[in-house]
């Protein structure tokens, strides 16, 4: 069916991988993704209040959990994902996810964000310019993935302190050679995903990235 919807035109244009999920996966964790991308937190973040009407913003969030749960999941066996498979994948097999599972989930994302908007603000998930101290306007999707992740880690291991400044630490890691390379060069393999986070994890927030009970 997701074959099907690809090659669907709409109004002259193609349809987003996300527009497709939207009309594909029907179900409890699309109605979050529509639910969460209208938090105050989120929108401040991006930095724009409107939402998109080709669901880059629905996709981000998708993609938090998709890679919040990639460590646990078979797909951490291969290589290399294919990031639009592994999304629609994620997000099939949460269509029917039971109550508990998206009241988790949305509290998952509601801690992250605002822990990162209250740390980060503006500057969340953005890389720098260059060799500076200023950042770009832009969201860095492989850097979202590293800090947003590695700060619901650092929640649920109890070790986020929301009156620490990790600024100085945020940047530092942006400076890491390696955190460098894993955010820039192939980006959807496996190792470099988990690394990111790991990476993230540690030089930030202190604390070891590895697999919940």
């Amino acid at each position: 069916m997701f074959q099907i919807f690809e090659r669907i035109n709409t109004g002259g244009r193609t349809l987003k991988a996300q527009e497709i999920r939207n009309c594909v996966y029907q179900g409890v964790c699309n109605d979050l993704l529509f639910e969460l991308n209208k938090n105050d937190k989120w929108r401040f973040v991006l930095g724009i209040q409107k939402e998109d009407n080709r669901m880059f913003d629905l996709e981000l969030i998708l993609r938090f959990f998709a890679m919040s749960e990639l460590i646990k999941r078979d797909e951490i066996k291969t290589k290399q994902i294919n990031l639009a498979k592994y999304l629609n994948n994620y997000m099939g097999d949460k269509s029917k996810a039971a109550e508990y599972e998206i009241v988790k989930m949305k509290e998952s994302f509601i801690n992250m964000i605002t822990a990162c908007a209250d740390t980060y603000g503006k500057n969340a998930f953005r890389n720098l310019k260059g060799d500076t101290d200023v950042f770009t306007t832009k969201l860095n999707p492989a850097i979202f993935d590293a800090i947003s992740v590695a700060t619901l880690f650092a929640i649920e291991k109890g070790v986020f302190d929301s009156k620490v400044d990790y600024t100085q630490r945020y940047i530092d890691l942006l400076r890491n050679n390696e955190f460098k390379d894993v955010t820039s060069h192939r980006t959807t393999n496996t190792d470099n995903i988990i690394r990111r986070i790991s990476l993230a994890a540690e030089k930030i927030y202190g604390v070891k990235y590895e697999r919940s009970v």
